[in-house]
């Protein structure tokens, strides 16, 4: 199973996906919404962050991750999401 490297393995991110779709049911919830900051920077550091271009709003309910809308549209087209990683040198 191919998975974001953000996640340290298969069966880490399939029980996100598994509690994503019972907290979460909207359809297109992505892992990014789930993020945090600080979390964001450790993976952007260890190059292991595919959208590093996301931001994080604090609310009453929370943190929520928001991946820059050019990203979100061009997913929402049926981009796939291995050609939006974001490569480092």
């Amino acid at each position: 199973m191919d998975y974001p490297p953000c996640f340290d393995s298969p069966n880490q991110y399939e029980l996100w996906r598994q509690a994503a779709k019972s907290i979460h049911p909207t359809p297109g919830h992505s892992y990014c919404e789930d993020c945090t900051s600080e979390y964001q920077h450790k993976m952007i550091n260890g190059k292991r962050c595919r959208f590093p271009g996301t931001t994080f709003v604090y609310g009453t309910e929370g943190i929520h991750g928001s991946r820059p809308l050019q990203i979100v549209k061009k997913l929402q087209s049926g981009v796939d999401e291995k050609t939006l990683w974001v490569r480092y040198a």
